[in-house]
């Protein structure tokens, strides 16, 4: 009895796992075709509309009549969260027939014209590092959290069976909801993040290189004056001071001692020899 139990024990450990892995499969294949394309902007925009579509499902819900609407809050949400200002109550005041449908198309098209306005100004090339720099994080990060609430599932599935459920059945369709959430929050997390990170205007870019021009003028001004300071400060001597001044020591030159020490010294101080650089 003990080793049939186990065995099942086994056998349904190894079905949880097959689902996960099914899911692995999904997430690493999404994972290598980000990494393998050389744009993603399409798959980007196409992000954007699904992502745009729930928002405006919390505050308009789908076939509910004007007064349902919560106008207010669409447009704090999306200044919030995506970053751009809309005048959806203006809109509808300037167009009553304006319905959920071309409303949700109206907002749509507002903010992906944005995005491509944005990346225009990032240039193909950083806005395809930024975008694929942003969707590997957010995979990652919510793949690990993924995982870790897939074992706290398996833990307790377990006790659906005391409820006449199947643990099998029930664990397949709770992990599934999990992952559909969790691409969901992947999708939301990667516009947030695109709409928010600051993109500088040509102006902004323009000030930007007068500064660094700027400082590197002053750098090069620096650097010459420290040079001239050098120079002032050198150990060479003119010609004209290598006479003996007042206060001038003698042990900072040397000359060749004389025949005698007691002959006058070379350096012209008018000691004798003994006295002035002969000294020991």
């Amino acid at each position: 009895k003990v080793e049939a139990r186990n065995f099942d024990i086994r056998k349904n450990l190894l079905k949880y796992d097959d689902v996960n892995n099914e899911q692995r499969k999904i997430i690493y294949s999404q994972r290598d075709e980000v990494l393998a394309e050389s744009t993603l902007q399409d798959y980007i925009e196409e992000m954007h509309h699904e992502v745009i579509k729930g928002v405006i499902a919390n505050y308009i819900p789908p076939e509910s009549i004007h007064d349902q609407w919560d106008i207010d809050g669409l447009e704090r949400a999306l200044r919030e969260d995506l970053g751009i200002d809309l005048p959806v109550n203006q809109w509808l005041e300037e167009d009553r027939r304006l319905d959920e449908e071309a409303l949700v198309e109206r907002i749509s098209d507002e903010i992906v014209n944005r995005y491509r306005e944005r990346r225009a100004q990032m240039g193909d090339e950083s806005a395809a590092m930024l975008e694929r720099h942003f969707m590997l994080s957010a995979l990652d990060r919510h793949w690990k959290e993924h995982l870790a609430a897939m074992d706290y599932l398996r833990q307790g599935i377990h006790l659906r069976g005391y409820a006449q459920k199947n643990p099998e059945q029930e664990y397949k369709k709770e992990a599934f909801n999990l992952f559909v959430n969790m691409l969901a929050v992947i999708k939301s997390d990667v516009i947030t993040d695109l709409s928010r990170v600051h993109v500088p205007t040509a102006e902004e870019l323009a000030e930007m290189e007068a500064q660094k021009q700027a400082q590197a003028e002053a750098m090069q001004l620096n650097l010459t004056h420290a040079e001239f300071d050098n120079l002032l400060a050198g150990d060479f001597t003119p010609a004209e001071t290598l006479e003996v001044e007042p206060g001038y020591s003698p042990a900072e030159q040397t000359f060749a001692p004389p025949a005698s020490r007691n002959a006058p010294c070379p350096c012209g101080s008018g000691l004798k020899y003994k006295q002035c650089h002969g000294k020991i």
